[in-house]
């Protein structure tokens, strides 16, 4: 069986396969090629996903969405504190990471790996609709700026999730991959990457953890 690909986003996720010779991104049991990177918990249930999305104004208290913004960080990292101040799920320290707290019958505290493990076991799912077989290889597309700490949060999420993974990605490289090779390119001028056959040198990049998918599809609204 061949090797899928997953996109584990800040706001959704998306999972691909290779099939008659090209990339395709499957769709969820909703049918939508995204999936929110959203969990909720309530109890001994966790709902990953669409529902998770749909009811998080009835449970926003026991929602988490964004956590790859946390994921491998310490608590006191600033990236985590500005998401514990926008997070509506409470994000406390344990040993100086972070931790959600979940409340119902009993309060207890869910680590931001095993949040991500569920949104990777939801998209080791959807791939298995598809192929109607069992899926362990992954190649997983990462940030660029993420530094060794959180890909092997990670990667240690997508190992529990149950894939063997064969490589962490950048982000531009997959995306440079999905839309450069193959195609003709015949006099486009090229400013931020340096061609040397394979593989690619990514030589600049900023990111900001806030602009994210949700804004541009605000931005397209505003504009039609």
């Amino acid at each position: 069986m061949a090797a899928i690909g997953v996109h584990f986003g800040y706001t959704c996720a998306c999972v691909a396969i290779f099939k008659d010779g090209r990339a395709e991104v499957v769709a969820n049991d909703a049918g939508d090629r995204v999936t929110p990177a959203v969990v909720a918990y309530r109890d001994t249930e966790q709902i990953v996903g669409i529902a998770a999305k749909q009811g998080r104004v009835r449970n926003a208290a026991n929602t988490v969405v964004k956590v790859k913004q946390v994921l491998g960080r310490s608590f006191e990292d600033p990236e985590v504190q500005t998401h514990k101040a926008e997070s509506k799920c409470p994000l406390v320290n344990k040993g100086e990471k972070p931790m959600y707290e979940m409340t119902g019958e009993t309060t207890r505290h869910v680590a931001p790996q095993d949040v991500a493990k569920l949104i990777l076991h939801k998209m080791k799912e959807t791939a298995q609709s598809a192929l109607g077989a069992d899926v362990t290889e992954a190649v997983i597309t990462v940030p660029f700026e993420f530094a060794h700490a959180q890909k092997a949060a990670l990667r240690a999420a997508a190992e529990a999730a149950g894939f063997r993974v064969l490589r962490l990605i950048h982000e531009p490289a997959a995306a440079l991959l999905a839309y450069g090779i193959g195609q003709d390119c015949p006099s486009g001028k090229r400013y931020a990457m340096n061609y040397r056959s394979t593989p690619f040198y990514w030589r600049n990049q900023k990111d900001h953890t806030e602009l994210i998918g949700r804004f541009f599809i605000f931005i397209f609204y505003v504009c039609l």
